[in-house]
């Protein structure tokens, strides 16, 4: 991976230069491993940088991608990302932590398959995030998408969405419309 790129792309989006992270992943669009797609994908995600993200996506970036780093420092890499993150927990924290308009992204993540239910932020499924994080809009995409509300956590100590949305009149409503 070269990282002086994932670096710059991640300086850049810190500071809303979108033009130039555009051209970076044009540029180097034949140059780019798919890891490094990957990578910079998750990192777009988060503050709902849709038409760079289906740019990345045509490119190969893989939409079910989980940031793993065990090796790099992330203040160092300048990202908003968090280990063990996938594409769609970074929609709902971009949107929780900075309210980015990540709804769209969301939406062209789950066209190019991004899986609702793969663990991620934590250990928890994309929909036990969101309602956790508050965001309503996110939570009922995931759920109409086919997120599974009986999923539990990845470490199974916390248990399925039911739970997290018994004090949430919102979840509570969406996760009851299924019944």
């Amino acid at each position: 991976m070269e990282i002086e790129r994932i670096i710059r792309v991640g300086e850049c989006a810190s500071h809303g230069r979108w033009s130039e992270v555009a051209g970076i992943i044009q540029r180097d669009s034949s140059d780019l491993a798919d890891v490094e797609k990957s990578v910079v994908l998750c990192e777009l995600v988060y503050y709902g940088q849709t038409e760079l993200v289906r740019l990345l996506l045509g490119l190969g970036a893989n939409p079910n991608y989980r940031y793993e780093y065990e090796h790099a420092d992330l203040a160092a890499l300048n990202l908003d990302a968090y280990s063990g993150t996938t594409a769609l927990g970074q929609t709902v924290l971009g949107c929780a932590e900075h309210r980015h308009d990540t709804v769209a992204t969301m939406k062209a993540l789950i066209d190019a398959g991004a899986n609702p239910n793969t663990h991620t932020y934590n250990g928890y499924t994309p929909l036990q995030l969101a309602i956790v994080e508050n965001c309503p809009r996110h939570a009922k995409i995931l759920f109409e998408c086919g997120a599974d509300p009986a999923m539990p956590s990845a470490d199974m100590d916390r248990p399925s969405a039911y739970f997290f949305a018994r004090d949430v009149d919102w979840a509570k409503k969406l996760l009851d419309s299924e019944r």
